[in-house]
């Protein structure tokens, strides 16, 4: 329940960043294989290893939203 709380106040947030982030088409592939290779690590019980590609996905993808709105 805490998290679906957090996630409702945020989510209009959340997909004005998506729709930024995922302006360019061509780097849908990548962002794919990244969200399969978390989820791989999650369903093979590998916590940390899924922790860091989160984390590094979603370190990415704010940096690519940043750029893009800098670049408006």
């Amino acid at each position: 329940a805490e998290i679906a709380t957090t996630a409702d106040v945020f989510w209009p947030h959340m997909q004005r960043s998506r729709r930024v982030g995922l302006g360019d088409r061509e780097g849908w592939g990548a962002i794919w294989d990244e969200h399969t290779e978390i989820a791989q690590a999650v369903l093979a019980g590998e916590e940390e290893r899924a922790a860091a590609l989160a984390m590094q996905h979603a370190e990415s993808a704010g940096e690519t939203t940043h750029r893009r709105l800098k670049d408006r």
